[in-house]
């Protein structure tokens, strides 16, 4: 089955702390600024370089953060 995206689609960066650790706190605040400004969809862990420094278990911690807090609509 095909799904079409209409709408904006960010592509947020991935918050790191400073021992270069992910910040999965942030998340939640990235997921509802985007929905606050209308963004339908985001486009994690993809477009700005951090993904290939990044191990599988933090991808996919990422996107399981995403998933738990992202608002309905985005």
């Amino acid at each position: 089955m095909t799904k079409h995206i209409i709408g904006l689609v960010s592509a947020p960066f991935t918050a790191m702390n400073p021992d270069c650790s992910i910040n999965l706190e942030v998340i939640e605040r990235q997921a509802k600024f985007l929905n606050n400004n209308g963004v339908k969809g985001a486009f994690i862990c993809g477009t700005t370089g951090e993904s290939m420094s990044l191990t599988t278990r933090e991808r996919k911690d990422i996107a399981g953060r995403w998933a738990d807090v992202a608002p309905d609509g985005l």
